[in-house]
């Protein structure tokens, strides 16, 4: 299931009453056989970047807005992120293709990036991720969505 709405508007994940909850290990090793319950709408992609649009725009003004954060959609479900998605995953930048990658959320809380083919690349803690196979992204680690200085990300878990 892909959450979308019109690109800018507000999604449904921003509004949820009750967010779904679910299970996943702790990340710590001492405690690695636990687990502990966490919100999926807790888990957010935060800007990274250096917001400099130099590179694509002479005028400053010209350099459109962007997302100030992206809400990750419940565990089994899928956001797509590009140019020309609506929803939560739109980044409106030439850099970035239209439909550019796919951020799934699994059942136990994991989370994978997948390139869908895009032209400029997807990348995660700066390593390329291959065309169309799904690469892990874990809390504190960064992706990049085509543009180093505007469309990179930190996966954050507001619950923690």
């Amino acid at each position: 299931m892909i959450s979308s709405t019109r690109c800018g508007l507000p999604s449904k994940n921003n509004v949820a009453a009750h967010p779904r909850r679910l299970c996943r290990p702790r990340l710590t090793l001492e405690k690695a056989a636990s687990a502990r319950c966490l919100r999926t709408s807790a888990l957010r992609l935060i800007p990274s970047g250096s917001g400099d649009c130099g590179h694509l725009y002479d005028d400053p003004s010209e350099c459109p807005t962007l997302p100030d954060i992206i809400t990750l959609p419940d565990a089994g479900t899928s956001l797509l992120v590009g140019r020309e998605v609506d929803g939560e995953g739109c980044i409106a930048l030439p850099t970035v293709s239209g439909v550019h990658a796919r951020v799934d959320v699994s059942g136990n809380g994991g989370v994978t990036v997948t390139d869908l083919d895009s032209t400029n690349g997807t990348y995660v803690e700066n390593d390329t991720c291959d065309a169309n196979r799904p690469t892990p992204l874990q809390v504190g680690k960064t992706v990049t969505f085509g543009d180093p200085f505007l469309a990179k990300f930190t996966l954050v878990d507001d619950s923690e």
